[in-house]
């Protein structure tokens, strides 16, 4: 055993690092053999097989949530109580993998040997990663105290909240009115719990937020950005890319991780699936670390936070496991997140955490 190792161990042995006391626990449900164990909130009153039950009743009730299930062809009864218990925090803390909490943006990834979840799960296991899912809209049935308290535990407790790709986000989270956004997909219940959970995360600054395309898009709307709502080509007419591999330029800067993960280099293909996208500015919030010029459009296809806390992408690195760089975008993802919860772990007012890690490869 090393020596930081050790030393962390005394650490938690003398109670230095302490998990705060929440009227609020975390459940492990599973549904299937193969789906992920999922995350949901438990009131101090609920069994845990209550508090799955308490949220499916919320499925079943909410409008919101019976368009999506009808869409994604999956009723309520298709998601049975395999087993649930209560999660256990401190196993994050004592653990020096760092744990990964996805967000279910569609139903489908609720289901059994889902694609979409099968892109992730798997790799993210190989390279050490404890990797659960949260449930779309995880927090309804909760009172808004509640729900508070149950944010404020996901992100103390996880590593890393992964935004996936995903449906567009509603315009109205971001100021706008439809115009081009596909409404079919639009769920504001959906996107304004996300939004709600993501703000949290990052104002306790005790993880990392990664973000792949729908994911990328809805961090930037809940740091305040807006989004174009269709990208259009030369002809003003709409540019979707389904599938579209292409070159994005990586700026060259010293705290540039995507060039970090990649081996420093000026440009990568990647593949895209989207016809939106995060909408730059002067002053943005967000430090652009990747773009492309696609038709009228300077597009924004990645982005990291100024405290080193979070990197999203508006590509998909996890559609190219077999590209070499993709796959150590993927690889980089989980070396930043094992090297920033050490950090954390060491001293909880670090900082120059992205130019430590890079300085340290």
């Amino acid at each position: 055993m090393t020596r930081l190792k050790l030393f962390l161990i005394f650490l938690l042995q003398l109670g230095v690092l302490i998990t705060p006391v929440w009227a609020i626990e975390l459940v492990v449900w599973k549904a299937h053999d193969n789906v992920p164990e999922m995350i949901l909130p438990k009131l101090d009153h609920e069994s845990p097989e209550q508090a799955v039950r308490r949220y499916l009743k919320f499925l079943k009730e909410n409008p919101d949530m019976i368009k999506l299930m009808n869409r994604d062809r999956l009723k309520v009864d298709a998601l049975p109580i395999q087993s649930v218990k209560v999660f256990d925090v401190k196993s994050v803390e004592k653990s020096f993998d760092p744990t990964f909490l996805f967000i279910a943006n569609h139903f489908d990834d609720l289901k059994p040997n889902d694609d979409r979840i099968a892109n992730f799960f798997p790799v993210m296991k190989k390279k050490g990663v404890h990797s659960f899912l949260l449930p779309v809209s995880a927090d309804g049935g909760l009172s808004s105290h509640d729900a508070q308290d149950y944010r404020r535990l996901v992100a103390d407790t996880f590593d890393v909240l992964f935004g996936m790709g995903g449906d567009d986000v509603h315009p109205e989270t971001y100021r706008q009115r439809i115009t081009f956004a596909h409404i079919q997909d639009l769920n504001i219940t959906r996107d304004q719990s996300e939004i709600f959970l993501i703000q949290e995360y990052m104002e306790r600054q005790k993880g990392v937020y990664y973000g792949i395309c729908r994911g990328s898009q809805i961090c930037a709307v809940a740091r305040g950005e807006q989004l174009v709502q269709d990208l259009k080509d030369e002809q003003g007419v709409t540019k979707p890319h389904k599938s579209a591999i292409h070159e994005v330029d990586l700026k060259k800067s010293d705290d540039n991780l995507i060039r970090a993960f990649v081996g420093d280099k000026d440009q990568i293909n990647i593949q895209s699936y989207h016809h939106q996208a995060v909408k730059p500015r002067e002053g943005m919030h967000l430090d652009v670390v990747a773009s492309a010029d696609e038709g009228r459009n300077f597009v924004v296809e990645g982005y990291q936070f100024k405290n080193g806390l979070g990197l999203a992408f508006q590509f998909h690195p996890e559609l190219l496991p077999e590209d070499k760089d993709n796959l150590a975008i993927m690889q980089g993802m989980v070396d930043y997140a094992a090297y920033v919860k050490k950090q954390k772990l060491l001293n909880q007012n670090c900082t120059g955490l992205i130019k430590g890690f890079i300085k340290g490869r």
